[in-house]
């Protein structure tokens, strides 16, 4: 308990505790207690074969198209998702007034200024709270970065993997921010 690390298989690990908790295989709770009442109706583990020209081809570090992620990848990394739902999404993380948002976002670990949640890193941009977190895999990259405060969010994409992309997506969105204050 006196250090902690992030591991994309702890997904793993929280889907197994709330299928038993629900009595139900993760997948279902996910569709039910978040898709469908978010209405994102693009958002699963699986593209069905009439969206895959849809998907953007990812790339590795030396430029060579990636595979995409195998069904087994399921919470850790494995969900597909577009930009409209990515942005309802976005939209659900800024009502902090709901008790449950306000809970994922709080700090479990440091404090505003370089803290830690169940997933959300916290820090300041020029006094402001701000939210994030990124991930890459299969030869795409991500961020979501959150400003509270304001009610400003930002999903960042990338189809690369190499080093320095995720921080650079962040980087894109605290500028983005700052030209809109």
């Amino acid at each position: 308990g006196a250090t902690e690390a992030y591991s994309n298989a702890a997904m793993k690990v929280i889907a197994m505790g709330v299928a038993q908790v629900y009595g139900a295989p993760f997948e279902t709770w996910l569709r039910t207690a978040i898709l469908q009442p978010l209405k994102m109706s693009d958002t699963g583990f699986a593209v069905a074969e009439s969206q895959h020209a849809r998907l953007a081809t990812g790339y590795d570090r030396n430029g060579v198209p990636a595979p995409y992620h195998t069904l087994n990848a399921g919470p850790s990394w494995g969900l597909y998702s577009d930009t409209r739902d990515m942005a309802r999404y976005v939209a659900r993380h800024l009502d902090e007034a709901d008790p449950v948002i306000a809970q994922a976002h709080a700090i479990l670990r440091g404090d505003a200024a370089d803290g830690r949640g169940m997933i959300w890193n916290a820090s300041l941009d020029r006094g402001e709270r701000i939210l994030w977190h990124g991930g890459g895999s299969f030869g795409m990259s991500s961020q979501v970065v959150l400003y509270p405060a304001t009610g400003q969010g930002f999903v960042l994409l990338a189809n690369d993997t190499c080093p320095g992309t995720e921080s650079a997506l962040k980087a894109l969105a605290m500028t983005v921010h700052a030209a809109t204050r």
